[in-house]
């Protein structure tokens, strides 16, 4: 049983917010604004970065912006860090960098495919889990998905990326 090839539409809010004051209080501290941005991207995506980089000793000043360079796998990306007031109050978006990412797919959109294929080619009705909200998959590599029926038998669905536009296939 094959879904065919389908490209799978991402679309996510990734904004966080903190108080980051720096350790003399008239600079923005890089560390937590890091920590901050990596966890709140792992918490909202599911996706681990490997490493964010933000300039040292940022100015604290309103709606002063500046951008954090986020490391995963092999690709970068920018998270756009804006100063709320000149206390130290951030808000961070990662949605446009994220969405630059190649390979980047969105399992949510992905079970919602593939419960719906299911029901089409074989009249079963499933659950399936691909895992967190997003992941990154390049051409040629596949991974798996878990599809449940309502008598709770598991079956494996493999998935097959077939580019690095977030086109895949799938089979059971």
């Amino acid at each position: 049983m094959n879904s065919g090839t389908r490209k799978l539409v991402t679309s996510v809010a990734l904004i966080g917010t903190a108080a980051l004051l720096g350790a003399c209080s008239s600079s923005i501290d890089a560390a937590k604004v890091e920590s901050a941005i990596s966890e709140g991207l792992a918490e909202q995506t599911g996706l681990i970065v490997d490493n964010v980089t933000c300039p040292e000793s940022e100015p604290i000043e309103a709606d002063a912006s500046f951008d954090c360079q986020v490391a995963l796998g092999d690709q970068t990306f920018s998270a756009v860090v804006v100063q709320d007031d000149n206390e130290g109050n951030i808000r961070w978006n990662a949605q446009e960098g994220l969405q630059s990412l190649k390979g980047l797919i969105d399992n949510e959109s992905l079970e919602a495919q593939i419960t719906e294929g299911v029901l089409q080619q074989a009249n079963i009705e499933v659950q399936t889990d691909c895992g967190p909200l997003f992941r990154v998959a390049r051409a040629g590599e596949s991974f798996t998905c878990t599809a449940v029926d309502l008598q709770n038998n598991e079956q494996e669905v493999t998935v097959n990326v077939k580019d690095d536009n977030g086109n895949v296939s799938w089979e059971l």
